[in-house]
């Protein structure tokens, strides 16, 4: 089984589109593997680094919520430009 950043990235853009806002455990669910959940917050951590998305969490283990960033306007417009692509899995 083999899993891609990228894949993530465009699913949480797609999430954060299509509803607004959401949450890490909304993004993760129906995950199977940690390796998976593992990605999905890599992809919350570059999004966030480049400012597509904003994330925060109320207090200590409480779900993190993930909002359009300052750059929101850029992500929808090139989603697909990634700068680096990771491949991770067996």
């Amino acid at each position: 089984y083999r899993t891609h950043i990228r894949n993530q990235i465009h699913h949480v853009l797609q999430a954060v589109h299509a509803q607004g806002s959401t949450t890490f455990r909304s993004l993760v669910q129906g995950m199977k593997t940690r390796l998976e959940i593992v990605i999905m917050f890599l992809a919350l951590l570059e999004l966030s680094k480049q400012k597509r998305i904003a994330v925060s969490q109320d207090q200590l283990f409480a779900d993190i919520e993930v909002v359009p960033g300052q750059e929101w306007k850029d992500a929808q417009e090139s989603e697909g430009e990634i700068g680096f692509e990771l491949e991770f899995g067996e």
